[in-house]
């Protein structure tokens, strides 16, 4: 009976697959593409209007703000670009599966590169006499004097005292030198590498674990949620102050921030001089104009008593007009102002109009316009204009990937400055007895001007000490004219 044939080893199967997959992380291709998506998908989620962190986790708010905000401005393709996460880019999967490929991409790619970055700092003493023969950042010494072991010994000392490291060979009657410095900081490269990697990971956590508000408005005397755990912010007062010429000179919005309820900080906030708690950041961003308002119920019950920031624009008509709205049992209202920049034969000075729409209608049920302190009655409820106030609008945020972010950008700055101001430099140099005398070849290998000159002043101080021992031979030496031999 034959003997059944062994099965191979499963490794053996799956190492096709693995190796297929190995080298399609390994595509610089692949990086260049990943690197476009994410760059676009940036693009994308800075032109376009994203949905605010505290509106985001609410569903009603959310649909609230994709009817009157997102489709306003995008029509009929608002469900499709909400679908696709268009208006929240930075928390979407293709967001977070483009850059953890991409981080993967590099960390594959680094440790393929790195046998052969380990291996270039080693260095080969005894290569090939035709390797000398290149046309190519070469120097060669003819009819020298002396013994090719003095002339090795001179080169030598040269070298060393450029802070070359130098190996010797002997090989027979000709004599070898290896010389390089600067050899461990071309691992800096993967300080870079590493850099990257801890951007796109800091930005990923700050992206799906932090919070972020680029939209948080509260009129003076209101308080608000902040939207990340029990904050809360009040406005105590708004002010802003410009020079006698014109231009701004400060805007400050003093504020009371709470947690639970209770009194946790006071503080100014102001351009470019944020307040901070608990790793919670408040920069100010924007002012404008509020509308201090009550509405009453049939029994004389209060349903609203606060402020409404008019902190969007109308844009159904030719005048912008500043507009705020807040929500009653069954209703949404909307405040709006006369035209700030031209005259609004719609609403006078003073007064703001009040339209009131059920939530799911673009029809409002009732219009009226309000002088201050003068009720009004809609749809069965008392409406009253107070008095105007003041808005400030500020960026919170908390990001728990920043300290990845400096880490990656030091790590960064530090790789480029080891790769750039201490280039890796090899060079070559053969010693022997020729027909005239002794020879003395060196070469170094790389295609930049800054090795050229490195070899030419090389050459230039080895003239001046052999040049006591020359006979009636030049001294040659070629430039960088063409491709190097890679060593």
């Amino acid at each position: 009976m034959a003997e059944k044939e062994a099965s191979p080893p499963l490794a053996e199967l799956f190492k096709p697959g693995l190796d297929r997959i190995w080298h399609f992380f390994c595509s610089v291709r692949l990086a260049l593409i990943l690197i476009l998506i994410l760059t676009s998908l940036t693009l994308i989620g800075t032109l376009i209007i994203q949905v605010p962190e505290d509106i985001k986790a609410n569903s009603s708010d959310y649909q609230l703000w994709l009817n009157n905000v997102a489709r306003s401005r995008f029509g009929l393709w608002t469900t499709p670009m909400a679908v696709l996460g268009l208006f929240d880019v930075f928390h979407s999967l293709w967001f977070l599966g483009a850059g953890s490929l991409l981080m993967l991409n590099i960390i594959i790619c680094t440790l393929n590169r790195w046998p052969e970055l380990w291996n270039s700092l080693k260095l080969r003493v005894h290569l090939p006499d035709a390797f000398y023969q290149s046309e190519t950042n070469r120097i060669a010494f003819t009819g020298l004097s002396v013994d090719p072991q003095q002339a090795q010994k001179a080169t030598q000392i040269l070298l060393r005292q450029r802070r070359y490291r130098v190996l010797e060979e002997n090989q027979g009657e000709t004599l070898y030198l290896a010389a390089d410095k600067n050899r461990y900081p071309r691992l800096a490269t993967l300080l870079v590498h590493s850099s990257i990697i801890l951007f796109i990971l800091g930005y990923l956590i700050g992206s799906y674990w932090g919070f972020r508000n680029s939209n948080f408005v509260i009129p003076e005397g209101s308080v608000r949620e902040v939207g990340y755990g029990n904050l809360s912010l009040e406005l105590i007062s708004f002010t802003d102050e410009y020079w006698p010429e014109g231009p701004p000179k400060d805007y400050r919005s003093e504020v009371v921030i709470y947690e639970g309820g209770q009194e946790v900080k006071r503080g100014i906030i102001r351009v470019n001089h944020p307040l901070h708690y608990n790793k919670v950041s408040f920069y100010q961003s924007s002012f404008g104009q509020a509308a201090a308002m009550e509405v009453k119920d049939s029994q004389g019950n209060v349903m609203f008593n606060d402020g409404v920031a008019l902190s969007l624009i109308t844009n159904r008509e030719s005048l912008q007009r500043p507009v705020g709205l807040f929500s009653l049992p069954g209703y949404q209202v909307y405040i709006i102002s006369k035209s700030q920049s031209y005259f609004d034969p719609l609403i006078e000075a003073g007064q703001m109009r009040v339209e009131v729409y059920k939530p799911d209608s673009i029809v409002p049920l009732a219009v009226k316009h309000l002088d201050p302190g003068q009720p009004a009655e809609i749809e069965g409820l008392t409406y009253t204009f107070l008095r105007e106030k003041r808005f400030s609008g500020l960026q919170v945020s908390r990001d728990p990937g920043n300290t990845l972010i400096w880490i990656s950008s030091s790590l960064f700055t530090l790789g480029i400055s080891l790769v750039l101001l201490f280039p890796h430099r090899r060079l070559w140099a053969l010693c022997r007895k020729g027909n005239g005398g002794t020879e003395l070849i060196i070469r170094s290998t790389g295609r930049s001007y800054a090795v050229t000159s490195e070899l030419e002043s090389i050459g230039a101080d080895l003239e001046k000490t052999l040049s006591a021992h020359r006979s009636n031979t030049e001294i040659e030496m070629s430039s960088n004219n063409g491709e190097d031999s890679l060593i």
